[in-house]
């Protein structure tokens, strides 16, 4: 049986935490992200699974981001976001694929959507 962890301790190092509908893993520093991190979990209230890889500097999102939406609606397909967080911020184009093709870019700056292409 595995042990119990407070998710909020301020434990460092690698970790890594399963919950009833998902599991993130990465490095903590004093109890914030801090370096690579990975997570996927089902959304509250939905048939939504979001997997999400990228960098986190002391708890705030930076560097280049990957997050992809999975409906369990076979039907609708998979919707990968990539983009740039700046300081905890989306920053930049980030663009939205469906398989195949890339149907959407949204410009953002400091996280402010400013413009979107399609």
């Amino acid at each position: 049986m595995g042990q119990v962890v407070d998710i909020n301790s301020q434990r460092s190092g690698y970790v890594k935490y399963l919950h009833k509908t998902g599991w993130e893993k990465g490095y903590k520093i004093r109890g914030k992200w801090n370096g690579f991190y990975e997570c996927i979990g089902i959304l509250p209230n939905s048939d939504i699974t979001v997997y999400a890889k990228g960098n986190f500097n002391m708890g705030l999102r930076v560097g280049r981001w990957e997050i992809s939406y999975i409906d369990h609606n076979r039907k609708n397909p998979i919707k990968v976001l990539t983009g740039w967080y700046e300081n905890g911020k989306k920053h930049g184009v980030w663009t939205i694929h469906k398989p195949g093709q890339v149907t959407k870019e949204d410009l953002y700056k400091k996280g402010i959507l400013v413009d979107q292409y399609e």
